[in-house]
């Protein structure tokens, strides 16, 4: 897990703040980093979501975010 992305979970954590990762944890290493702070924080893991989208779909809908940058 890199600083930046630990500072800011322990950040949202000790606020008592939301946390929504998207693409994390990507490893075991960043799992039971995870983990271990939730349990510090007395938090959990409450959902999750997985997005299946198609790969033409993800095309188009980055070309028009490129346009509009």
């Amino acid at each position: 897990i890199n600083r930046l992305m630990a500072e800011q979970i322990d950040e949202r954590l000790a606020a008592g703040r939301t946390v929504l990762l998207d693409g994390f944890p990507r490893t075991t290493g960043q799992l039971d980093y995870l983990n271990a702070h939730l349990q510090a924080a007395g938090r959990r893991i409450s959902g999750f979501f997985f997005l299946n989208v198609d790969d033409e779909e993800l095309t188009r809908a980055k070309k028009q975010v490129n346009c509009h940058d």
